[in-house]
């Protein structure tokens, strides 16, 4: 599919109906923090920006670039800052306004092939847009694709539920169940009922 099909299309298009949820996980002592808003905008930059102005509600620019290679290999990047809030001791000042529309606008003039090209690393990138800010890079971590969904999960779920309710979650003869979040789905069929049956899980 050639990328200007996707300059062309919308969010709306692309993603269908549904909503726009960002994710942050705090570590194994925190609670998982989970903004949800409507996807609202042309782009996934727009639909961003729409969440930070109505779940964070703080100012943040994000600038996203995507290609395909001639070895049908996508690549992308991204690049995002955010103003962190005010303190309510701290009144208005004008200089620092001045500064992050500055900030902000740099990163808005950013070609997108900056964002995803080979020739020129992360580093780089920061350095030529805020040299003059005395920036700090931390220690860089893997991210990865990752959900929390488990068939054992859906085990306890099933299990909770009263046999008579269960029978009426059928269709065609087996429980399908979707994860939200990734999309993966868990098919129970008879045989796997009935085992959770003897095993006890099921009444």
């Amino acid at each position: 599919m050639p990328t200007s099909w996707f300059e062309k299309s919308n969010a709306a298009q692309l993603l269908g109906e549904g909503y726009l949820a960002f994710t942050v996980e705090h570590g194994p002592e925190r609670e998982r923090y989970q903004g949800i808003v409507e996807i609202d905008g042309r782009t996934l930059e727009q639909c961003a920006h729409h969440y930070f102005q109505q779940s964070v509600q703080c100012d943040a620019v994000l600038k996203l670039g995507v290609s395909l290679s001639e070895d049908k290999t996508w690549r992308t990047g991204g690049i995002m800052i955010q103003r962190l809030p005010r303190k309510e001791s701290m009144p208005p000042n004008a200089k620092i306004d001045e500064v992050w529309k500055q900030r902000r606008d740099l990163v808005r003039k950013m070609e997108p092939s900056t964002l995803h090209g080979s020739c020129i690393s992360p580093f780089t990138v920061l350095f030529e847009l805020f040299n003059r800010d005395n920036i700090r890079v931390y220690e860089a971590k893997k991210l990865c694709a990752k959900c929390n969904c488990s068939y054992e999960r859906v085990e306890l779920v099933l299990a909770a539920l009263p046999n008579e309710e269960v029978e009426s979650w059928k269709v065609n003869g087996k429980i399908v169940v979707t994860y939200e979040f990734c999309n993966i789905q868990t098919i129970f069929r008879e045989d796997d009922l009935t085992e959770l049956r003897d095993r006890g899980k099921l009444e």
